[in-house]
Parts: structure tokens; C-alpha cells; sequence
């Protein structure tokens, strides 16, 4: 699936050292080393915009934070203006996620069959960016007085690895690992390029819309899970549809259910907030259940993989 949250000028700073930190303190889910161990996910950059700015591989996070001020990531030229007061989009975190059963399959799976599902995943993701710029009209130009929207001619992508969720209350005090969860998050830049002609009489960078990747969300999802599914197919995965999405044949529903327990805990305080209101949460009201439930940002366990097993 792929998720949806817009990185405002008042976070870009904590956003930014939970994706680009070295200090594993400062991160809420982990990328993992091959023992199991925490360790440091490297950034890459992605998008056609990236590369006219010259950006490729390792992001860094002066890198980061130039280009969500609006900067060129080397000389600090302004490229678009930003709100003074700080309330403006700097990026957009659009984070796709794996299957659960894939999450489990690549956690209890040996180190080369846990290489071939992460690189599925990784040009699953790739396939579905590409498809965001390619189609998605998030480039907003002033025609004759009236607002056009087109697609960009590029877009400026920072993507980081993660292979757990969140920890829970009980596994952060217990100290053991965080659930395993394949996911990616791919903060889409406010900066863009424009298509060749719309340059001259509007600047060759533009702010996106980001409430375009919001009414796409589902369509990117779609395509990620499709060619993440074809792909898992290929090197010898059964895959089955459930409803909109697709799971691994063979993964008992158990088995995802006991290692999706950060997820149990915010359905259990939704709950508690339907007992107690009387009432659905609001789209905001969950969110900030979310928020309310995490724990600290890190533990000190035993290595990932031999707990899941």
C-alpha cells in the first residue's frame, strides 16, 4: 500500500533526522543490518529532477534540507520561493509498504532469498514513482489569467529503506525487536521541474500540488502491489489476491497477525476512543492516535532475525 503525509516547514528539521540521521536515537522504524542489528539507512536519490541537479546516489541531509527550503542542493541559489512563516509543504512522504506475508517471508527467509524479495520491492517502488511523474499533474502554470495543471518534466526523490515498524508499548518494554515491515519511504520533494516550453514565462522550478499524490495514492499503490506481485512471481512466490491487495500463498493469517502488533495497538485505541466518544475517530483524530501511542525511538535488543525466527 502506499500512504500518504505532508512534511510541513515546522517539521522539516525532525523529518529530516528521522530519515537522514546517523544517530540511530533519533529513528522510529529501523533499517537493519545483516545480523539484525540497527543500523544506519542510506538515502538514495531518484527522479529526473535529481539528476538535473546532479544528484545521485547517497542523500545527505544538507542536501535534504537545501533542497526542501527551495535551494539548489550545492550553491543554495533559491529555485522557488518558500513561505516566510513557515507553514509551507517542503516534501511529501509518500511511503509504499509490502504485504505483511511479504514482510514475513523476507524476515524468517535466509540472507539471498531476503536479498531477491527486497530488490522486488525496490523496483516495485521505482515502477511506481515513475509512474507519479509520469502521469500526475502536480505542476501548477498560469495560463491567460487561469490556473492549468500538467505533469512535471522531473521530480526530486529521496528514498529510505526501512525494515520494521514502530515499536510497541509491550515490545519496548520487554526490549525485544519491532515487527518486521518492508516499506520505503520516498519523500517527494516540493521542488519540480517543468515541462520544456513552460519555462520561459514561468521559471524553469516550480512548487508541487501536493494534494494531487494525495487523490493518486491509490491508483500508485495499485501499481506498486502489481508489479511487486509479478515480480515475487518470477522467482518463484505463489501469490493470492484478498480483496484489493495480495498476500504470499502458504503465510498463515496467525502468523502475520502475531507479528502486525503495532497495528493491533492502534486498532485497540481507536477502539477505546469508540467506547469513550461514541464515535469514529476523524482522519485527524486518528492520526494523532498514532502519534500518541509510539514509543521511544529506539531499544536495545537481540539481532531482528533471530527473534522472528
Amino acid at each position: 500500500m502506499m500512504t500518504v503525509h505532508k512534511i510541513g516547514g515546522a517539521d522539516v528539521r525532525g523529518y529530516a533526522d528521522y530519515l537522514a540521521s546517523v544517530d540511530a536515537m533519533r529513528r522510529g522504524d529501523y533499517y537493519l543490518g545483516r545480523e539484525g542489528e540497527h543500523a544506519h539507512s542510506t538515502g538514495r536519490w531518484h527522479g529526473r529532477a535529481a539528476a538535473e541537479l546532479g544528484l545521485t546516489g547517497r542523500v545527505t541531509k544538507e542536501e535534504l534540507l537545501r533542497v526542501w527550503a527551495g535551494q539548489h542542493p550545492v550553491t543554495g541559489r533559491e529555485l522557488v520561493r518558500r513561505s516566510m512563516r513557515g507553514d509551507h509543504v517542503a516534501a511529501v512522504d509518500c511511503t509504499f509498504s509490502a504485504p505483511k506475508s511479504v514482510s514475513v517471508v523476507w524476515a524468517v527467509s535466509d540472507e539471498a532469498h531476503r536479498d531477491e524479495i527486497e530488490a522486488a520491492h525496490e523496483a516495485a517502488v521505482g515502477v511506481a514513482l515513475d509512474h507519479i511523474e509520469r502521469v500526475t499533474a502536480l505542476v501548477r502554470r498560469r495560463i491567460d489569467g487561469a490556473i492549468q495543471h500538467e505533469s512535471a518534466a522531473g521530480l526530486l526523490v529521496a528514498r529510505f529503506r526501512h525494515h520494521t515498524s514502530r515499536l510497541t508499548a509491550e515490545q519496548h518494554e520487554m526490549g525485544a525487536a519491532p515487527d518486521p515491515q518492508l516499506h520505503d519511504h520516498c519523500a517527494i520533494t516540493n521542488l519540480a521541474l517543468r515541462q520544456e516550453g513552460a519555462e520561459a514565462r514561468n521559471g524553469r522550478w516550480a512548487a508541487i500540488d501536493s494534494r494531487e499524490l494525495f487523490r493518486i495514492r491509490a491508483e500508485a499503490g495499485a501499481v506498486y502491489r502489481a508489479d511487486l506481485a509479478h515480480r515475487l512471481r518470477e522467482i518463484g512466490y505463489r501469490v493470492h489476491r484478498e480483496g484489493r491487495y495480495f498476500e504470499i500463498t502458504g503465510v498463515p493469517r496467525t502468523v502475520c497477525r502475531i507479528l502486525s502488533a503495532r497495528a493491533a495497538e492502534v486498532e485497540a485505541a481507536e477502539a477505546r476512543f469508540m467506547a469513550e466518544r461514541g464515535r469514529k475517530p476523524t482522519v485527524a483524530e486518528s492520526r494523532a492516535l498514532v502519534v500518541r501511542t509510539r514509543q521511544a525511538k529506539a531499544a536495545d535488543h537481540l539481532p531482528a532475525f533471530d527473534q522472528w525466527a
